[in-house]
């Protein structure tokens, strides 16, 4: 009797994505084949939905857990299956302390399609998504995120 696994859940950058390289050839023929086999695939990623197009071009189908396990993504039809929100009041507590413990430390959220960025938050990947970014974070937390991100001065 062999063995086949139910489930095959996989990180991208780094693993499956090598840095400034495609996604190999013999990468895409197994876990297609694994596919074909029945066994669900999961791509798991810090990645917004929005950076899926590489995964969905090179497969076309499983789930992607998404911006950190704040979404679970269907790569074919493009579509949120289902989303663990941080709260307007989670995110305010969090940023407030931060603040608070580092100095210098600037913020952005990722929702749906959106990224938020506070001015002084430097977008490294994001580059041209939003050139204006806000003042205050905190001004733009009423429908919560999907996920925050901070960046602190290089000294820290």
């Amino acid at each position: 009797m062999s063995y086949r696994p139910k489930l095959i859940a996989t990180d991208l950058d780094g693993t499956i994505c090598p840095h400034a390289a495609p996604i190999s050839k013999r990468t895409i023929a197994t876990l297609t084949h694994a596919h074909e086999m029945g066994v669900k695939v999961f791509f798991v990623t810090g990645r917004p939905p929005r950076w899926m197009g590489q995964i969905k071009e090179a497969f076309n189908f499983g789930q992607a857990i998404c911006s950190n396990g704040g979404l679970l993504w269907d790569l074919q039809n493009e579509k949120v299956i289902e989303e663990w929100r941080i709260t307007p009041a989670d995110l305010k507590e969090t940023v407030t302390r931060l603040r608070k413990s580092i100095p210098d430390v600037h913020f952005a959220f990722e929702n749906h399609g959106d990224f938020t960025r506070e001015k002084k938050y430097e977008a490294r990947w994001d580059i041209g998504v939003d050139n204006t970014g806000v003042d205050d974070i905190l001004d733009y937390i009423g429908n919560g995120a999907i996920k925050l991100l901070v960046r602190g001065s290089d000294k820290l």
